[in-house]
């Protein structure tokens, strides 16, 4: 081989090698350049604690139902924390207002009926005052003074009782707004008649909502669902999107005919689908008209919309008595949303409703 010969395959191998290095420089360079790219992306993309959200949901036995709360967040301690505390309200406040707690307010009420006034704490008195208020509003359609109606009812499918006329007029003299008195100023209140009795369990469960919920966002929690038994209460939206709940369809258990997107508001919902007996063809409910000692029989069921959840509460047991066009009215003068599903399966709803339920075929 001559030397012109070698000197040219040595400048190919030099051009070659060249060309190698050049790829492999450039290579390392765009895998750097795409390096910081994903990196900024994920900087972007992700706040700095570099957590993602979490669930926690839980559900534990409170004021005669299952109550669960779910929290959205990116710190599991805290959420798990908060979750706690927001139980340990609800058990507050079954000690304080169940009437199936001997040392309750409510039950010191019953067991001093017809005996003067006690005292009680303010937190009971506040609720007893809306409850009143409620009971003005709605001309009698809620009032805690029912609950003196319930012992001549029995509402157990397996020995279901109707009382008589007699029976149901007695107890109505025990029963009416005007029973409760409160005297706000001295912090106490008491029962006029022997017979009197209150259950505020028809706005105690959303008032104890309302609490948890303070609870949670007190503690940093920003997303979260407390529900107890269908009285429903939610902070904020779930993560991207509203909440949703659903609107069951009073004669299908298994089915939900509608839902509505909420974002820190409360609903609440009262049927004749819970607890009910039918005899010789009439169904009977166990959600009694305050007013004339029976079953109440305009409505199927009533969902309402209010920014809190006694209000919900309380409203959505005064609309299912009233029936859907006193119902509505006394919504609207509430500054709040209903849906009401009347006795011959007829949908009803406020204005506001209209282009927020979505109906499922």
């Amino acid at each position: 081989m001559n030397v012109s010969k070698i000197n040219i395959l040595i400048l190919l191998c030099f051009l070659a090698a060249t060309v190698i290095a050049g790829c492999e420089s450039q290579e390392k360079n765009t895998k750097a350049t795409a390096a910081k790219s994903e990196k900024k992306a994920d900087k972007n993309s992700a706040p700095s604690t570099g957590r993602s959200h979490e669930t926690v949901k839980d559900v534990r036995p409170y004021m005669g139902t299952l109550v669960e709360i779910t929290v959205i967040g990116r710190d599991r301690e805290r959420l798990l924390r908060a979750t706690n505390k927001a139980f340990a309200e609800f058990q507050r406040i079954e000690e304080l207002m169940s009437p199936y707690k001997e040392g309750s307010d409510i039950s010191r009420l019953n067991r001093k009926a017809g005996e003067g006034k006690i005292k009680v704490s303010p937190e009971v008195l506040d609720i007893l005052v809306r409850s009143k208020e409620l009971s003005r509003n709605s001309q009698g359609a809620f009032d805690l003074t029912a609950a003196s109606l319930g012992p001549i009812w029995s509402f157990d499918k397996d020995s279901p009782r109707v009382p008589s006329r007699s029976d149901i007029s007695k107890a109505l003299q025990a029963a009416g707004p005007d029973k409760l008195e409160i005297y706000e100023k001295e912090g106490t209140a008491g029962l006029s008649g022997q017979k009197t009795r209150i259950h505020p369990g028809g706005i105690a469960k959303g008032h104890a909502c309302d609490r948890a919920a303070a609870v949670l966002k007190e503690e940093g929690v920003s997303m979260a669902m407390v529900n107890a038994g269908g009285d429903i209460r939610v902070l904020g939206r779930k993560i991207n999107r509203p909440w949703k709940v659903g609107v069951q369809d009073p004669r299908d258990r298994n089915r939900i005919m509608a839902w509505i997107p909420i974002a820190n508001e409360a609903v609440a919902t009262s049927g004749d689908y819970e607890k009910f007996f039918i005899k010789d063809g009439k169904r009977y409910c166990h959600i009694l008209d305050p007013r004339n000692g029976r079953p109440a029989d305009k409505s199927r069921s009533a969902t309402v919309i209010a920014d809190k959840a006694w209000l919900a509460d309380g409203l959505a047991t005064a609309v299912f008595v009233l029936g859907p066009e006193e119902g509505l009215e006394l919504s609207r003068s509430m500054d709040a949303e209903a849906l009401v599903i009347d006795s011959g399966g007829e949908i009803h709803m406020t204005e506001g409703l209209q282009d927020r339920v979505h109906w499922i075929p």
